[in-house]
């Protein structure tokens, strides 16, 4: 038993290194058009293992780690789940020094520019949940870094997806509990970035799109930059008529960039009860 303890309170350091070491990567240049997306694809990545770790009880600072909860776990288990978080923090560790390697091939032609996460309302709030589960005397602070290539991205979000889905099996007794985490997490987003989330999490993290579509069910109709031009005109949410009578929501919808243009064009988003 003391064996499996001290094996435990390995895994939450490894849990919390792993985690921290998401928070210095700065997207590369290539990024440019679609970095919104490319940052979100990472970011869910971090949220979906801080999850794992907080169900699992691994978000107290490592020299006081409580036992998993309420789990009989064998210590073939946790060595598992150890080798994982290993992988994960190699890979983040590979993929900084082939970041630095690129800088220093390319400093003196200036084409190393980093973009900033920080300008995207979604990064800063799922930072701010992840921020949460770690216990700040964990935190270590280290030197940002940039990953240049998209394809980088691509693979490393993959990898580390799929080592991350391993975990969230190697311990399914705690599923019920992600997903009670997973409802927190997405009440606290900004509403318009539901359909953003609920899209790029789709394949990545089915329990944040799940989570997200819901919301958005019973929040009601979500309008993403709605625009009128040359004279149209345009109304958003639903129109119900002064003689109406009936039951009314229930039926709500994503407007993804509605437009409304030319004299005489009207555009409604919505439902229409009665009338």
């Amino acid at each position: 038993m003391a064996e499996l303890a001290l094996g435990i309170v390995g895994l939450a350091g490894l849990f919390n290194n792993a985690v921290d070491s998401y928070g210095y990567i700065r997207l590369g240049q290539h990024y440019a058009r679609d970095f919104e997306t490319s940052q979100t694809k990472l970011d869910l990545s971090r949220l979906q293992l801080s999850r794992w770790g907080a169900a699992l009880g691994l978000d107290a600072h490592p020299t006081q780690a409580r036992s998993l909860p309420a789990l009989s776990v064998a210590p073939h288990e946790v060595e598992q789940a150890e080798t994982a978080l290993h992988q994960i923090t190699d890979l983040l560790n590979d993929a900084s020094a082939a970041s630095q390697r690129f800088e220093a091939r390319n400093k003196q032609g200036g084409t190393t520019v980093a973009l900033d996460p920080d300008d995207i309302a979604l990064h800063k709030k799922i930072s701010s949940l992840v921020l949460r589960r770690l216990p700040k005397t964990a935190i270590v602070k280290k030197t940002a870094w940039a990953l240049y290539g998209k394809n980088d991205l691509d693979r490393l979000v993959s990898d580390i997806t799929e080592l991350t889905n391993q975990l969230v099996l190697l311990f399914p007794a705690r599923a019920s509990v992600q997903k009670e985490l997973c409802a927190e997490e997405v009440q606290e987003m900004d509403e318009g970035s539901l359909p953003l989330l609920a899209e790029v999490a789709n394949e990545q993290d089915p329990l944040v799109a799940e989570a997200a579509r819901s919301l958005m069910q019973a929040r009601g109709h979500t309008f993403t930059r709605p625009h009128a031009r040359d004279e149209a005109s345009e109304h958003n949410g639903d129109r119900i008529h002064a003689d109406y009578r009936g039951p009314v929501g229930g039926l709500s919808h994503t407007y993804d960039h509605p437009l409304a243009e030319g004299k005489g064009t009207r555009l409604h988003n919505g439902n229409a009860y009665g009338g």
